[in-house]
């Protein structure tokens, strides 16, 4: 969707797949199937063209998947068996070249540099990522209780812990620790992205979080929105806020 005012979204193009997740770059729009990624080519803002499909290995078929992570020429996959590393390179043979299984039901994910962060009903785990074919998990911290959302910005990871934020300092994957934390009292908290040195949690309690990050060891709630829904997701471009939930009225 595109528009000139965020307030008055127009409908602009369509392409049919059979998806339920999806991402984007400045050449591609990725979608998630059942065992499949499949990936749309942007001819112009109203255009997508098919270029590739990279099929997973058999085990995943019938998987849930939770969410795409671009990376530059690898993309991160991550559904309820694990992480998947696809080569889109050349995104007509786009193709699975490396996986990390975990057995645990997986929540969120976030990849910086050669590191994914990836948050499961145990804890937050540290994946390194620099042989794409061998993901390895090379840290972990198992003493957050309801792990969501995560996101990385420096040597910090953010992780929407229920009613609480937490930072987990990284700067030692092999180690990472906890090293501030926020009360969102009355909060669910969901998913969370970072823009510059503010962290935006969508609540499930109906409203949009704005926490100052600018001190990753004493964040700081500065704003917050009411969204009239379950808020599930947020993303951030310029200075609008754009906020998926349901039962939104």
């Amino acid at each position: 969707r595109s528009s000139d005012l965020p307030t008055n979204p127009t409908l602009i193009g369509a392409v049919n797949v059979n998806g339920t997740v999806l991402a984007a770059d400045s050449q591609n729009v990725y979608v998630g199937e059942a065992g499949a990624l499949r990936v749309l080519g942007r001819v112009d803002q109203t255009h997508l063209v098919p270029r590739g499909l990279a099929r997973f290995s058999p085990s995943t078929v019938s998987a849930s998947l939770i969410e795409i992570v671009p990376g530059g020429a690898d993309l991160y996959v991550v559904n309820d068996t694990g992480l998947r590393v696809v080569d889109v390179s050349n995104a007509t043979q786009a193709v699975e070249i490396g996986s990390y299984t975990i057995p645990m039901s997986i929540n969120g994910v976030a990849v910086q540099g050669n590191e994914a962060y990836v948050t499961d009903e145990h804890g937050l785990r540290v994946i390194d990522l620099t042989d794409p074919a061998n993901p390895v998990v090379v840290g972990a911290d198992d003493r957050l209780t309801n792990p969501g959302g995560v996101a990385a910005k420096g040597s910090s990871v953010y992780v929407t812990d229920m009613a609480s934020l937490r930072v987990i300092d990284v700067i030692d994957p092999r180690q990472p620790s906890e090293v501030g934390s926020l009360a969102l009292p009355g909060a669910i908290a969901n998913s969370l992205t970072i823009k510059d040195d503010m962290a935006y949690i969508a609540d499930g309690a109906a409203e949009l979080r704005i926490v100052d990050i600018h001190q990753p060891r004493n964040p700081t709630l500065v704003g917050a929105c009411v969204v009239h829904g379950n808020a599930l997701q947020v993303a951030v471009l310029g200075t609008t806020a754009y906020v998926a939930a349901e039962d939104c009225h």
